[in-house]
């Protein structure tokens, strides 16, 4: 993503960081409902295409996520 600002003087990229710092905020405290609360608007075919390769491979070894699902 680039720092390109957007008519208005808005920076997306900026928002992203500041959402960012909350989550690492919030992990570090232990409070993750909100973090999960958002995530689970996201679709499950996006949430497992931004894993890893490796994350992907132990997310089927654990049955979390089935062979059909695999996308790496």
């Amino acid at each position: 993503m680039s720092n390109t600002v957007q008519p208005g003087g808005i920076n997306p990229e900026a928002l992203l960081d500041l959402v960012l710092e909350q989550i690492d905020s919030d992990r570090a405290i232990g409070d993750c409902e909100a973090l999960y609360d958002f995530l689970d608007i996201i679709p499950r075919e996006q949430l497992i295409d931004y894993l890893s390769c490796t994350r992907q491979d132990t997310a089927l070894e654990q049955g979390i996520i089935k062979e059909s699902e695999y996308t790496a």
